[in-house]
């Protein structure tokens, strides 16, 4: 008894640090999973366990199928072994699949009049992958099944109840990593609707925002920066002109040049843009990139007149590919540049586009991958 609750204490310590954050990130569901199996297979001295688990096959049911993999425990690390195992339920009646919350262990001696005999309740991909098996514990929860291999130890049902515990916790984390996926679509979906009703004044069909997500991250990526940056920055970027729509479409649509006037008022579109956007913690970078992106690393841009780090660096990223994209582009007062041309006027400079204006390093990243830039545009634009 002491060592299931001494399990239950350190799942629950597992959760509530896995949990710290959350709603301000993603539940990363195989991480969380492998966390607890941890818990299971690598267990402290102080456990009383003689012996973890060798091996541990971790599934997901489905309707009639069953599929997971199979983890092997060296004592140090677990280890995911390849290729995952497939269980049709209506074919392969294994001991994983012996009824919905159902708690079984079973040690060969009592339970077959052989060892070889016993082989034959697994499938054989989990033999191949296990080898001989002489005892087990399994749990299915209806949602999340589980076997656990043992060698030498007796089982017993403290056992079979420590494996339940995991089953349950496992079940949660795999219910709500689902409903979170299914969350975050709607978020992004309601990020992109957005982005999208920013741009319908202006000339560009659309793509300019899909773009501008694809520069920002193969730049974030090339920089080396975090996969939650990188995740972030690629829905985030579109958002960079969301305050255009606090604009005149008079304005946004003019054919000819504007008036002082009117280049005030478009200076204005950052600040509505971080307006529009506000304080929630999701749109944290996408509130830093509408108001900075027309900052100038060399002070020289608006609307605050930041300079150099001062800029957040999501918009530092987005200010060079949102100019990479202005030259590609036609407008009324200027043809398309080519790519070789835009990146002569971002790297040398041109009398109004300078390269003291980007940050040295993210353009450095820029050049690096330049040929990735080309391609983004060729593949994200309408013929």
């Amino acid at each position: 008894l002491n060592v299931a609750l001494q399990r239950m204490d350190s799942m629950i310590d597992y959760l509530d640090s896995a949990f710290g954050d959350y709603g301000s990130k993603r539940l990363d569901l195989a991480d969380s999973q492998l966390g607890i199996l941890k818990l299971l297979m690598i267990p402290a001295v102080a456990d009383g366990i003689d012996s973890p688990p060798t091996h541990l096959f971790l599934a997901e049911i489905v309707d009639d199928q069953v599929d997971g993999y199979i983890y092997s425990n060296d004592g140090q690390k677990i280890n995911r072994l390849e290729p995952k195992i497939v269980i049709d339920r209506n074919r392969d009646l294994h001991a994983i699949l012996d009824g919905v919350n159902r708690l079984t262990f079973a040690n060969w001696e009592d339970d077959a009049e052989s060892l070889d005999e016993f082989q034959n309740r697994f499938h054989p991909m989990v033999l191949k992958h296990v080898g001989v098996v002489e005892r087990y514990t399994a749990y299915n929860s209806g949602r999340i099944a589980v076997i656990a291999f043992y060698k030498e130890q007796f089982l017993t049902d403290v056992h079979a109840r420590l494996l339940k515990d995991l089953v349950v916790f496992a079940s949660g984390l795999h219910r709500i990593a689902h409903e979170q996926l299914e969350t975050e679509k709607a978020f992004i979906y309601n990020v992109e609707s957005l982005a999208r009703a920013s741009e319908v004044n202006d000339e560009d069909t659309g793509d300019h925002i899909l773009r501008i997500n694809e520069y920002s991250k193969a730049i974030a990526e090339k920089m080396g920066l975090s996969d939650e940056f990188v995740r972030t920055i690629h829905y985030s970027a579109q958002m960079h002109d969301v305050g255009k729509i606090h604009v005149s479409a008079n304005i946004l649509k003019k054919p000819g040049r504007l008036t002082p006037e009117e280049v005030e008022q478009m200076k204005e579109h950052p600040l509505f843009g971080a307006k529009i956007l506000g304080n929630s913690p999701r749109l944290v970078m996408a509130s830093e990139i509408a108001s900075a992106h027309h900052e100038k690393y060399n002070g020289k841009g608006y609307p605050l007149g930041l300079a150099g780090e001062a800029i957040p660096l999501s918009a530092r990223i987005v200010a060079i590919t949102d100019v990479y994209d202005a030259l590609r582009q036609k407008r009324v007062y200027k043809p398309a540049f080519s790519h070789e041309k835009a990146m002569d006027i971002i790297s040398q400079g041109d009398g109004r586009t300078s390269p003291d204006e980007f940050d040295p390093d993210v353009l450095a990243a820029f050049i690096a991958i330049q040929g990735e830039m080309a391609e983004i545009f060729a593949n994200f634009k309408r013929s």
